[in-house]
């Protein structure tokens, strides 16, 4: 894929299926890892609180800025990953192939972002800087 070009569907599931050629049911998470460690990320962008408490902007076409606002970690379940927010480290592998999800009144579109890489100098506890290293993805 290349940036710019979208999937249009109805849930996460469906998505990955289209885009994987799986065959989902259901999937409620917002990433998924690939075979070769990369993790596939369908998050919304923009200036809302996300219900985990982050803000996700696209800060240029070459770099994301995911920003944790909210000490409170009870909604995670998960201690490796609360311990990677508190230590200020991502959660999950460094790369990540971006698709932002954008919602219509029947169904969202997936679109790719492109793949983004931990800026880990740029990275506080409170925010993760993503910059844009690929803009072309062969999925």
């Amino acid at each position: 894929m290349k940036v710019g070009e979208y999937i249009y569907a109805n849930t996460n599931a469906e998505f990955l299926n289209e885009l994987l050629g799986t065959s989902y049911k259901a999937w409620m998470k917002s990433s998924m890892t690939l075979p070769d460690g990369k993790l596939i990320w369908m998050i919304e962008l923009g200036d809302f609180v996300t219900k985990s408490g982050w803000i996700n902007r696209l800060v240029s076409s070459n770099q994301l800025r995911e920003k944790h606002i909210t000490k409170d970690f009870s909604y995670y379940s998960h201690d490796t990953y609360r311990g990677a927010l508190e230590a200020g480290k991502p959660w999950g592998p460094e790369t990540r192939v971006v698709f932002e999800k954008v919602s219509f009144k029947s169904s969202k579109k997936y679109i790719f972002r492109g793949v983004f890489r931990i800026n880990k100098e740029k990275s506080t506890v409170e925010e993760n800087i993503w910059d844009l290293i690929m803009d072309e993805y062969a999925i």
